[in-house]
């Protein structure tokens, strides 16, 4: 009787875990399901089902990191930040080796323009995981937008050692030589980057300004006309062109390229100011009194606009120091410098003004802002 009571209850603990066994599988199945279809939801863009599936994951294994990792990359993704935040934080406690949390974490404080804490946060990452190029990247970023020109060119050189052929990594090597003053280590390093990446617009804007400042005439046309032909998004490019031709007399190409600009259909506003700006600048080169009539009638209606802002008022008060009309100049300029962002070159032309009218004090307070803003090479 014992012995066949001790059979039946082993026999159902035999019974008892087999089943637990087989939910256990079963729940372990129904868990990466989750996390694949999750991704797959990602990849399509679904977010909101991604959302939901890596919940349910979180529901089967409430201790597991990657449910809480994936759901914070969906967030990401959606311009969530408090609520991705929240999920890496929460992965990163679960399992504290894993680097992943903090490099995510770095992304969404660049992306709320943090650098200082994404600094901090990339950092935490390579503790973990050294030999990441893309992190190394991701921290150069960081400590260039921060200013820390230095450390964001040693931090790229050591990303482009473990992978050379990240073309973004040579376009940040080159900018901080730029900002470093070393043009000639930037142009090489831009040039790299545009052989890696020929139809990215940014490493060739850069070039050419690099080739303008290193006196490279024919290499910075050609590259603003490529740049020109990759970026249609706005008239940035084409002025940049147009610009350049103006300041070396080639008014007849700077004209034709703002013509490109208008048939862009980017905005009457922006194009016409694009066209005082190279008549201001052909102006400034020529005794021709024509273009500084048309700039100056050009800006006077922009000027007058409501919502005008500090480019508009600085380019106008450069036409009107050309023009002689100083009073209307300081003025103008003076009104220039109260607008936020101020244009560059505004306190630099608020002290000409100034000086010329005999203005002293105010011409040494414009020039010491000025200064002030000013970068050095």
């Amino acid at each position: 009787m014992r012995r066949g009571l001790v059979a039946a209850c082993g026999g159902a603990a035999l019974v008892a875990a087999a089943l637990l066994g087989w939910n256990d599988v079963r729940r372990e199945r129904d868990f990466r399901r989750l996390l694949a279809e999750g991704d797959r939801a990602l990849t399509e863009e679904q977010t909101s089902q991604a959302v939901e599936l890596f919940s349910g994951a979180m529901a089967l294994r409430p201790t597991a990191m990657l449910p809480y990792l994936k759901r914070g990359d969906t967030y990401l993704h959606r311009q969530e930040w408090a609520a991705a935040e929240r999920d890496l934080r929460q992965a990163s406690a679960l399992n504290p080796t894993a680097p992943q949390p903090f490099e995510r974490l770095g992304d969404a404080a660049m992306a709320t323009s943090r650098f200082s804490s994404a600094v901090v946060l990339y950092r935490e990452s390579l503790a973990l995981e050294d030999r990441d190029a893309r992190v190394l990247y991701k921290l150069s970023l960081a400590q260039y937008q921060l200013g820390d020109a230095a450390g964001a060119l040693a931090t790229a050189e050591a990303s482009l050692q473990l992978d050379a052929t990240n073309a973004a990594a040579h376009y940040l090597e080159g900018l901080a030589f730029w900002s470093l003053g070393r043009t000639e280590r930037a142009q090489t390093a831009l040039e790299r980057a545009v052989i890696l990446a020929p139809a990215t617009v940014a490493p060739r804007a850069a070039l050419a300004e690099v080739h303008a400042a290193r006196g490279q005439v024919r290499d910075e046309l050609a590259t603003r006309e490529t740049v020109a032909a990759l970026d249609r998004a706005g008239p940035a490019a084409l002025v940049s062109l147009a610009r350049a031709y103006a300041a070396r007399g080639r008014t007849d190409q700077a004209l034709a390229a703002l013509t490109r600009a208008a048939d862009q259909d980017l905005g009457p506003d922006a194009v016409a100011l694009a066209r005082a700006r190279v008549w201001v600048d052909v102006a400034s080169q020529t005794t021709d009194s024509a273009y500084l009539g048309r700039a100056l009638a050009t800006l006077a209606t922009l000027a007058a606009a409501p919502r005008v802002d500090s480019e508009v008022l600085t380019l106008y008060g450069r036409a009107l120091l050309l023009d002689g009309s100083l009073a209307a100049a300081e003025r103008t300029l003076d009104h220039a410098t109260s607008l936020f962002p101020v244009a560059p070159g505004a306190f630099g032309l608020l002290a000409e003004a100034a000086a010329r009218r005999g203005h002293h004090a105010a011409a040494l307070i414009a020039r010491a802002k000025h200064d002030a803003l000013t970068p050095r090479r």
